[in-house]
């Protein structure tokens, strides 16, 4: 089962690097999807991905100390991220109603 939620969590993190490198290089813009949503994704995946990794490896529990709070901090940040570009989604939807009801 680890094996599965490894190959996925690696799968999902190269699709979301590949979609933000496209994003930065102009290449792939998508209306309504800010680049902190993105990228707060990419985070919060990659402290998944390493604590995936420690319990495949089974690391010891000195290893795992270090670690945790490492990728417990990550998945906060992650999440602000994630939430902050919520927050400007919203915000962009809300004044683009606002403008085309003026526009009437």
């Amino acid at each position: 089962m680890g094996l599965v939620a490894l190959i996925a969590l690696t799968v999902s993190a190269l699709v979301m690097i590949t979609m933000l490198v496209q994003d930065l290089a102009g290449i792939w813009r998508r209306e309504g999807f800010p680049r902190s949503l993105l990228t707060g994704l990419l985070i919060m995946n990659s402290a998944a991905l390493i604590n995936t990794i420690a319990q495949l490896r089974h690391w010891s529990h000195t290893q795992l100390d270090v670690v945790d709070p490492i990728t417990g901090l990550m998945t906060l940040t992650g999440f602000a991220i994630v939430v902050r570009g919520l927050v400007v989604l919203r915000r962009e939807r809300r004044r683009a109603r606002r403008v085309g009801h003026l526009g009437e």
